[in-house]
């Protein structure tokens, strides 16, 4: 066990197991999984097959087990592993968007790969105490949160300046001066800052209430306090839907069933609220 950890310690580990992943998996990816695909197909994917794109992404991860052999200071190896580590992550992203190819199984290696010498080289310069447990989980985090909320996010305000797959920055502003476009931004304005006032203060008062009021029934707080993690916003949303909505059983005891009143801004509001103000609560 103490041999393995002190392999992962080193860059070269990890370089050998993104290279493993190159030769066992494919670069490209494949229209109907790699399962699915037949042997030509899943050939045509492997990024050795061919010289194509994919060594331009692997083939930089041969310079890390050389830098141990530069006898360079502690600091400044760290630094120039940080930066071949960017280097490749940039010019894999950037080279398979404008050569329009996909990403396949064995990019995910490399992701790991650079994620891990990342995180050893930060944890050389003491970053977060040289923790390498909290910067990893750092680390993937960002690169979540790039994936599935930053980049698709991007994505669509890009191709508001493209019309017919040519740039034409006139688009955005064409866009942007259609009346209903310019009342979905102004509602969405006025939701997110009353939803956030609302938020706060409640979450102010049962704060001051948990700590300051009712010291034996402080339990409460650590309960509510939980709340986000076991109902995100869906739940919440689906379970307002079910109370008051047209059908809802306290809208049918109140006798206003068949109302409307809840689909819109209201809804969004009570259920966004009710979602939110247990953040505000433990922030």
């Amino acid at each position: 066990m103490k041999v393995f950890l002190r392999w992962t310690n080193q860059s070269v580990f990890w370089v050998a197991i993104a290279l493993l992943c190159y030769a066992l998996l494919p670069a490209f990816a494949l229209d109907y999984g790699i399962f699915e695909a037949t042997a030509d197909e899943r050939l045509a994917a492997m990024g050795w097959s061919s010289l194509n794109l994919s060594a331009l992404w692997f083939a930089p991860l041969l310079a890390f087990p050389f830098f141990p052999l530069l006898k360079l200071p502690t600091a400044t190896r760290a630094k120039g592993e940080l930066a071949l580590t960017a280097a490749i992550a940039l010019v894999t992203l950037v080279s398979a968007k404008l050569a329009h190819v996909s990403l396949g199984y064995a990019v995910i290696g490399l992701a790991l790969a650079l994620i891990a010498i990342a995180t050893l080289a930060l944890a050389k310069l003491k970053v977060l105490q040289g923790d390498k447990f909290i910067i990893a989980s750092l680390l993937i985090i960002i690169l979540l949160i790039s994936l599935f909320i930053v980049f698709p996010t991007g994505a669509i305000f890009v191709a508001m300046f493209y019309e017919d797959g040519v740039f034409h920055p006139q688009q955005v502003l064409r866009i942007l001066s259609q009346n209903y476009i310019l009342r979905v931004i102004g509602n969405s304005l006025m939701l997110s800052g009353f939803v956030g006032l609302m938020s706060t203060i409640f979450g102010l008062a049962f704060a001051l209430y948990t700590t300051r009021i009712a010291r034996r029934t402080a339990f409460i707080g650590k309960i509510f306090s939980i709340l986000p993690i076991v109902t995100p916003p869906f739940v919440v949303g689906l379970g307002v839907t079910l109370m008051l909505g047209r059908s809802g059983y306290l809208t049918e005891w109140l006798g206003i069933a068949n109302s409307n009143w809840l689909y819109g801004f209201n809804g969004i509001a009570i259920a966004q609220i009710l979602a939110f103000t247990p953040l505000a609560f433990m922030i």
